[in-house]
């Protein structure tokens, strides 16, 4: 049982019945990570208002994953998924 994040080598190797062993062999590096991402910066800023359109904020996000490295970051807005990193509100 593999328990810790990173890089695990598997090596293996076959022995018959009457002693004769292959060379061993070794599969692909296998990436464990079991560690969640973490936020180390999070703020806003306001960008623009106009009676028109309301207030313009833009929120900032530094995240990390040690391991695997980071895929993405959702931001939501009272339950509803925005669709980038600024969001203009009325």
């Amino acid at each position: 049982m593999i328990t810790t994040d990173g890089q695990h080598t598997v090596r293996y190797k076959a022995t018959d019945k009457v002693g004769n062993v292959e060379a061993e062999k070794t599969l692909p590096v296998i990436n464990i990570d079991k560690t969640m991402p973490d936020f180390e910066m999070f703020s806003y800023q306001i960008t623009d208002f106009t009676f028109i359109q309301g207030w313009e904020l833009t929120f900032t996000v530094a995240a990390n994953d040690m391991t695997s490295g980071m895929a993405y970051v959702e931001f939501y807005f009272n339950e509803f998924p925005t669709e980038n990193n600024n969001w203009i509100w009325s």
